[in-house]
């Protein structure tokens, strides 16, 4: 059916009547960029919004697709719409059969279309039920679409952009899980195995290489890739979920979840740049929920649960409780050193008890564990307990800092003194400091660099016998943080989130620098009180 001939007027979307959608869809070729690129925006979340198809979305999904080869049409819209291709099969795919339309279900639909007030679908209430049966037969309508979708992806065009080329094919994923499309899965995988092995692009290399997991390949090829993002979108495959160095490799990356969602980017790029990612959610999010799907000792993810706990704009550590207290809060005595550390944890971060953090609630309540500070302060105490070396729990040098900011500067985490605590750290250290911004600076010095090149981490990586001590500290307290190494007329560089490398050492070429080193720091802004300012700045 043409465009025109369909009755918008009569459908809906995630936030109301589809009568607004000719004009969106309109302004995708338009001359307009930014109007192009807004209506693509606008199209995800009408026609996907929160995760929901609706009534619009398949005859959306029929204007769209003529247009994915339209010249006209500018890359990233055409990249918007590649995505939401891809997430549309993913919901529709497994989408149940819908139950019969009867005149309940229609009277419901006439008075929802008339009501000026219509609630948009998320705000749905018991009384809207008619309507989900109205949602089911969209689901099934998009799911009778896939093929046809299938079809205007595949062959993915070789003229597209590369990253254009690896949006598509992480579409075509859902899209061979539809009965009529299965034969086609083995070309599908063979293109994602070829890419992977050809692009030397770490983002689409990552993108290949998590569509072979989700089609049910065990990529351990890339397992050792020195690039973070490959290597840990590969240890993802459900297919390796047993496989011991790709557990492994998980609890590792988990211990710095923030680095993996930075890791898709070449290292060094603008910071507006640095989130651009292939996964549905943010990376971290899907690591965190795999890692503990796949590990029951929370002994081995300790470290990790405390990483997550410390984001302290989120509260994104809800599985590590399912995995660290399966049977509930144990009884005051009765909580392994384990479980009263991460309570210990838990119970110190203010946000999650004063109500300034939504979602916290909802997340002990998932966990099946009680929003209550008072018992979690039980659970971290525990007076009768013989402390050995099973109560001992070793943190790495960044986590130490955060968890115990006091004991390394003398002042706590709100305090405003903690950013010039941390630079009079330098003072005695011989290197030259320079403010470069509210949270950014750099410290240069010279003399020996002693590197390993195979560490993970920072601290293992870099030691400077004369700043170890300051440089540990300002990483421990940085999201991002640079090594740039001159060395024998030879200037190195190395990148690190959270004090997890990005990739390893890249050599940047021949220099007549003196021998040296100059470390970049940018102070974690999500970790450090609001407002928190480097002295000078």
């Amino acid at each position: 059916m043409a465009n025109e001939e369909i009755r918008w007027d009569r459908l809906f979307h995630a936030y109301g009547l589809a009568a607004d959608l000719p004009a969106r869809l309109g302004a995708l070729r338009g001359d307009d960029t930014d109007a192009a690129s807004d209506a693509g925006v606008f199209l995800i979340q009408r026609l996907h919004g929160t995760g929901r198809l609706t009534p619009a979305t398949a005859p959306a999904i029929t204007a769209i697709l003529p247009l994915l080869h339209d010249p006209a049409l500018d890359g990233g819209v055409r990249d918007s719409l590649l995505f939401l291709l891809g997430e549309v099969a993913r919901t529709a795919v497994g989408a149940p059969s819908p139950p019969p339309v009867d005149a309940a279900v229609l009277a419901w639909r006439d008075a929802y279309l008339a009501d000026p007030a219509r609630r948009a679908v998320h705000e749905w209430t018991d009384e809207d039920a008619p309507g989900r049966v109205l949602l089911a037969h969209a689901a099934r309508e998009c799911f009778d679409l896939l093929p046809t979708v299938f079809g205007a992806v595949w062959p993915v065009p070789a003229a597209w952009p590369a990253w254009t080329r690896a949006l598509a094919a992480s579409t075509l994923v859902p899209l061979v899980r539809h009965p009529d499309l299965a034969d086609r899965c083995p070309e599908v995988v063979a293109h994602h195995r070829d890419a992977a092995r050809t692009t030397t692009d770490r983002r689409e290399c990552a993108a290949y290489v998590l569509g072979l997991g989700e089609l049910g390949e065990a990529p351990r090829e890339w397992l050792d890739d020195p690039r973070l993002a490959v290597r840990t979108c590969a240890a993802l495959a459900p297919a390796l979920a047993d496989d011991p160095q790709a557990v492994d490799l998980l609890v590792r990356v988990a211990v710095a979840p923030r680095a993996f969602d930075h890791s898709f980017v070449e290292p060094f790029v603008p910071r507006s740049h640095r989130l651009t990612v292939p996964t549905r959610e943010l990376p971290r999010r899907l690591l965190i929920r795999t890692v503990c799907e796949r590990v029951a000792d929370f002994g081995k993810l300790l470290s990790a649960a405390f990483a997550a706990a410390e984001l302290h704009r989120t509260v994104e550590f809800g599985p590590y409780l399912r995995v660290a207290f399966p049977d509930g809060l144990p009884a005051v005595g009765e909580a392994t050193g384990d479980q009263a550390s991460f309570a210990r944890v838990i119970a110190d971060r203010d946000d999650l008890w004063d109500g300034s953090r939504p979602g916290a609630a909802a997340m002990f309540a998932a966990a099946g564990l009680p929003a209550d500070r008072d018992r979690w302060r039980e659970v971290r105490m525990n007076p009768e307990r013989c402390y050995d070396v099973s109560t001992i729990t070793v943190l790495g040098p960044g986590q130490a800092v955060r968890m115990r900011p006091s004991m390394y500067f003398g002042v706590g985490r709100t305090d405003p003194e903690l950013p010039s605590r941390m630079l009079a750290e330098f003072a005695d250290s011989g290197m030259s400091v320079q403010v470069q911004g509210p949270l950014r600076f750099t410290a240069r010095g010279s003399g020996e660099l002693r590197v390993n090149p195979n560490a993970d981490g920072l601290d293992a990586a870099y030691s400077v016998a004369h700043c170890r001590v300051a440089t540990s500290f300002a990483a421990g307290l940085s999201l991002w943080m640079t090594v740039h190494r001159w060395a024998d007329g030879v200037a190195y560089r190395q990148q690190f989130v959270d004090g997890a490398a990005m990739g390893p050492a890249e050599t940047v070429g021949p220099t007549d620098q003196a021998d040296g080193v100059l470390f970049e720091f940018e102070l974690d802004d999500d970790w450090l009180p609001p407002g928190a300012r480097l002295p000078g700045a």
